[in-house]
């Protein structure tokens, strides 16, 4: 019996329940667990073919590469997903104007006394109810749903229930937005005259507050993944500092509580900006370098030359400013410390402008706390750079923050529209 005939057969013995033992349940149980487990083995391995295929076929050492199918499957993706991205906006835009949806919406918030069109919609914008896509996905804005549907009080606010909120949306897409992508999909295929029946699209995580910068950064609170409820809610996150590594680690784990706080606990900006300033007099106070560098590798280092007792180089980019800092820096130390080699990483940090130094750098072999002499860091502009432009990009939601947000966010003033 292969895989497809024991699902089925689980799936006939599991419509009624009412003629099993406890044991026999227990024993059902078991089974469901090690078919789904199966399932999702084979679904790993047809995930690994698929996009080694697809990657391979993009490869110029493949010996059958083909540009045309790597760019087809690129293509379709993308069109698939922005037809996706229109129908569902189109369907908000009128669905006031059929009544079986409202009484559909009643059966879960009966409190709900009207729907109202979403027609502010413009694609690619802030009023666009897909938030965020790439090739193969579509974030959508659940809290846009809520100020849809009107009570009597008002539009309905996001609940703050975690479970109310991904029933609610797993309700959405049962009802509604699963059989408007399976319609939208096969319309399209009969158009272009297309084979049907192999594009799926599945509702895979349900999130709270969340911050999409641009293509492959994003960050979010998940509260519902792949079928499940999550017991407690956990930050998801790509392409930020959190995961790359050009902050220090200290700073890292500062800037992570400080967005459980905001997108899982629901700190408001102002809670925020108090605990910013905390941090920022408690890192001042304790002079401690190791929470306010950055790191850069090095590369290019024959082109630094020496003149007397001054190094110096004839490219003048920021890794370069960084290895040349370090040469001046221990030329007088008496070989105390070396040179940093092609490649290294190095700790960096803008100096006070009263020291004579822009910036100094430090290899990473190296204990930051123990060298002495080091010109003295400029902290508002290293706080700035690795703590607060960094919490700002997610809490207003772009990616370009400047001095000017960062110092009418410190000093609590809201004229100013983000």
């Amino acid at each position: 019996m292969d895989f497809s005939e024991r699902f089925n057969s689980l799936c006939s013995r599991t419509e009624d329940f009412s003629n099993y033992s406890n044991i026999e349940l227990e024993a059902l149980l078991h089974e469901a667990k090690d078919t789904q487990q199966e399932y999702k083995n084979l679904q790993l391995v047809v995930k690994a073919d698929a996009n080694s295929l697809y990657g391979v076929s993009a490869s110029i050492y493949f010996s059958l590469n083909d540009f045309d199918i790597a760019e087809d499957i690129t293509t379709t993706g993308k069109h698939f997903a922005v037809i996706v991205d229109h129908a569902l906006n189109n369907w908000l835009g009128a669905w006031a104007n059929f009544p079986e949806i409202l009484k559909k919406i009643q059966e879960y918030y009966p409190q709900v006394i009207s729907l109202r069109n979403f027609t502010e919609y413009v694609a690619d914008t802030k009023n666009d109810f897909c938030v965020y896509g790439d090739t193969d996905s579509r974030y959508c804005d659940t809290e846009l749903l809520y100020k849809l549907m009107i009570t009597e009080s008002g539009p309905m606010k996001l609940p703050d229930n975690n479970d109310e909120l991904s029933n609610f949306v797993l309700f959405v897409m049962d009802n509604f937005i699963n059989a408007l992508i399976k319609k939208t999909i096969e319309t399209d295929c009969e158009a272009r005259g297309a084979r049907k029946g192999y594009l799926r699209m599945n509702h895979e995580v349900t999130t709270r507050k969340g911050a999409f910068l641009k293509k492959k950064k994003y960050i979010f609170n998940s509260i519902w993944e792949d079928g499940k409820m999550l017991t407690k809610p956990k930050l998801k996150f790509k392409g930020v500092e959190l995961r790359k590594g050009s902050s220090s680690p200290r700073i890292k784990k500062i800037l992570t509580k400080l967005l459980d706080k905001y997108l899982i606990e629901g700190f408001t900006n102002e809670q925020l900006r108090i605990e910013c300033i905390k941090l920022i007099t408690y890192i001042k106070n304790l002079k401690d370098k190791t929470f306010i560098y950055q790191i850069s590798s090095v590369s290019g280092l024959k082109s630094i030359t020496k003149t007397g007792n001054k190094w110096s180089s004839d490219k003048n980019h920021i890794q370069m400013q960084i290895a040349v800092s370090w040469y001046n820096f221990i030329e007088d130390k008496k070989g105390l410390y070396r040179p940093p080699f092609e490649g290294q990483k190095m700790m960096y940090y803008y100096c006070d402008e009263n020291c004579g130094h822009k910036l100094i750098g430090i290899p990473d072999d190296v204990d930051l706390n123990k060298i002495e002499g080091l010109p003295p860091p400029d902290w508002n502009k290293m706080l700035n750079n690795v703590l607060l432009k960094p919490l700002l990009r997610y809490i207003y939601d772009k990616e370009d923050i400047d001095d000017r947000d960062v110092e009418y966010f410190i000093l609590g003033i809201k004229q100013w529209q983000f």
